[in-house]
């Protein structure tokens, strides 16, 4: 009877030091002694728990490093690297997944607490190893090289958070980088329709544009025709040249310094200023009267330069033609005007002439 009894106070023991913990467990700390009072304990750093057995003092765990069953009480790990002699003492603190990595494999006598090969840390526990695609249980299980990213454990695997991608090995999660962000290769840009240039930076693939507001890289529909819908100048200037896209009219229309000539748009050049084309070249008068010459703008002939305009002899004296400084003639297209200044001097001249006459007679 008295042994029935005894038996059933053991057990109902290990549950109670099952349930309270890793630092109570029956397995780390109990030494298979048994006990009436402390003085009954041998070994060191123990005492006897609740009459009945030697139980190892908190921080400590019961080691049989002899297998004979003389359990020694020694100090638990708190952390990785902490000196041990045991696998247990390591267990206690960073959990089943660590062991004590003894300094010389020859001789196991000490050695430091670091987690299994294929093993990292998080937090204090040891963990499986998991890179982004594995399978896994937690998130913890996730593992990165940099502390200042975390994986996820999404339905049984691991993936990077929100805003990064997988590296080409699966070992980093790389930040997704902005249209024109530094990239090494075209994983790194993970906007639609990018790719990474030759000088290390993401753009907008081939037949792909950036939109106005520099957000995305939208398909190229090329504009044939001055005056048409656009939403960027990639639209107009792929074939119209010496285009933009009118941010208010959103329409393709001649840039500055370029002018119109029917449906096409040209450089502007003005006398004396390279030209690659006849078009090119504006003057007043007209297209007619000049051309690209030596690829410079000049007059044709019989027409000459005056200022900015190409001239006949004719035009150019009649159109310099004053008189008095106030009566100024201007010819224009075979039109003569006079000034307002001038009539009213004409005016006043004949007026007083009349009035001189009549007191003469």
């Amino acid at each position: 009877m008295e042994a029935i009894s005894k038996a059933f106070m053991m057990t109902a023991l290990i549950l109670l030091m099952t349930a309270a913990g890793p630092s109570l467990t029956f397995h780390t700390r109990r030494t298979n002694r048994t006990c009436i009072t402390d003085m009954d304990c041998l070994p060191h750093h123990s005492s006897c728990y609740q009459r009945s057995i030697c139980m190892c003092n908190d921080g400590y765990v019961a080691v049989n490093r002899t297998r004979n069953n003389n359990f020694e009480c020694i100090k638990v790990a708190k952390k990785e690297g902490d000196l041990c002699v045991h696998d247990l003492q390591c267990e206690v603190a960073l959990g089943k997944r660590s062991g004590c990595r003894f300094f010389d494999k020859d001789d196991p006598t000490f050695g430091e607490c670091h987690c299994l090969p294929k093993h990292h840390i998080v937090r204090g526990l040891c963990h499986p190893t998991a890179h982004i695609g594995d399978p896994c249980k937690v998130s913890d299980d996730c593992y990165l090289p940099t502390d200042d990213i975390i994986a996820y454990c999404d339905r049984g695997l691991c993936i990077c958070p929100p805003g990064y991608h997988p590296s080409p090995d699966r070992i980093e999660c790389i930040e997704n980088k902005g249209l024109a962000g530094p990239c090494h290769g075209n994983e790194d840009c993970k906007h639609p329709n990018t790719r990474c240039s030759l000088l290390g930076y993401c753009i907008c693939e081939e037949d792909f544009f950036l939109n106005s507001d520099k957000t995305a890289c939208e398909a190229r529909i090329p504009i044939t025709k001055l005056g048409a819908h656009c939403s960027n100048n990639s639209q107009c200037d792929s074939f119209l040249k010496e285009t933009t896209c009118e941010p208010f009219s959103k329409k393709c229309v001649c840039k500055d310094g370029a002018h119109q000539i029917n449906s096409t748009c040209y450089r502007t050049a003005v006398l004396g200023d390279a030209c690659a084309e006849r078009l090119e070249c504006l003057i007043p008068s007209g297209t007619e009267r000049v051309d690209c010459i030596g690829n410079i703008c000049s007059c044709n002939p019989p027409y000459a330069r005056v200022l900015h305009d190409c001239l006949l002899d004719s035009e150019h004296t009649r159109r310099n033609y004053t008189y008095n400084n106030h009566t100024h003639y201007h010819y224009h297209n075979s039109t003569s005007r006079i000034s307002l200044g001038s009539g009213l001097t004409i005016l006043s001249g004949l007026i007083f002439s009349a009035w001189g006459y009549s007191l003469q007679n």
